[in-house]
């Protein structure tokens, strides 16, 4: 955890904080994970197809998701596209404020004081958009199917 940071308060909100903060890392490991993934057959004699055409086995692992990348210290990141879709989608819909204060706590990594100064608003304000980002990010990760909120 960075200093000047207030510990989350769940498991939730942990992992869906994780994600936004090393966004551009796990976008690094989705790029070198799909420029890994050779060529070959899809298919074989279990009933599916077998397509032999270069063409269409890179269009069917593009259009295939990726289950899980790791970083580089060895956390594991499961459907990490969409996860990446939700973090997108986030900044997408919030308001331009909100943006930047999200930018500045993920991406940049200030901590609430500068981040305060910076766009001149009180410190009650950034914990409450800061706030509200989040349960926009839980509720994003229900809709794409990356958490549960009841088993």
């Amino acid at each position: 955890m960075h200093h000047n940071q207030r510990a989350a308060i769940d498991s939730t909100t942990r992992h869906i904080e994780l994600v936004f903060y090393r966004e551009r890392e796990i976008k690094r490991a989705v790029r070198l994970a799909r420029e890994n993934v050779t060529g070959g057959h899809s298919g074989g004699s279990n009933g599916h197809a077998f397509v032999s055409d270069p063409t269409a086995l890179e269009g069917i692992r593009l259009a295939t998701e990726l289950k899980q990348v790791t970083l580089s210290d060895g956390v594991v990141i499961k459907r990490p596209e969409r996860w990446l879709r939700l973090v997108s989608g986030v900044y997408e819909v919030l308001d331009d404020i909100s943006r930047r204060v999200a930018t500045c706590k993920y991406h940049r990594r200030e901590s609430w004081k500068a981040t305060t100064v910076e766009l001149g608003i009180d410190r009650n304000t950034y914990y409450t958009i800061v706030n509200d980002v989040r349960t926009l990010a839980k509720m994003a990760a229900c809709q794409l199917g990356l958490i549960k909120v009841i088993e």
